[in-house]
C-alpha cells in the first residue's frame, strides 16, 4: 500500500485462489511478526488483532510515542513502514513493556495494493 508517497506493509498473502488472494494482516488475531521501533532499531514482537500491539520490547529501551514501527521478519521486505507507536504500557519490575501499533491507513481508504514477489 502506499500512503502520501511512502511504502506501507500492510500484510503477507497467505493463500491464493483463481481470481483472488487471502492476506494476513495486523488485525488477524493470529498474526505475529518481528519488527524494529524507531531509527535505534529496537526490537519488538507484533501481535495482531483488532487492536495491533508491540510486546517483548526490552524494559531498558525507550521507546516513545509516534516512534516508527517498520518490518524486520522474513517473509516481508526490510523496513518497509508498518506503523506507529502509541499507548506505552510499562509496568514495575516487568522485563518488556508493551505498546500498541497504529497503522498509518483506515482500511476502508485502500484503493490499491502492490504485491511484491520474492
Amino acid at each position: 500500500v502506499t500512503v502520501g508517497g511512502e511504502s506501507i506493509f500492510l500484510g503477507t498473502v497467505v493463500a491464493t485462489f483463481q481470481s483472488t488472494s487471502l492476506v494476513q494482516t495486523v488485525y488477524d488475531e493470529g498474526w505475529q511478526v518481528p519488527v524494529r521501533v524507531g531509527e535505534e532499531g529496537i526490537d519488538a514482537l507484533l501481535v495482531g488483532g483488532r487492536r495491533p500491539r508491540l510486546t517483548l520490547i526490552v524494559n531498558d529501551r525507550m521507546i516513545t510515542e509516534g516512534q516508527v514501527v517498520y518490518t524486520a521478519g522474513s517473509g516481508a521486505p526490510y523496513a518497509l513502514t508498518i506503523g506507529a507507536v502509541r499507548n506505552i504500557r510499562k509496568q514495575k519490575g516487568a522485563a518488556f513493556q508493551e505498546a500498541e501499533l497504529e497503522p498509518p491507513y483506515s482500511a476502508g481508504d485502500i484503493r490499491e495494493v502492490f504485491i511484491l514477489i520474492e
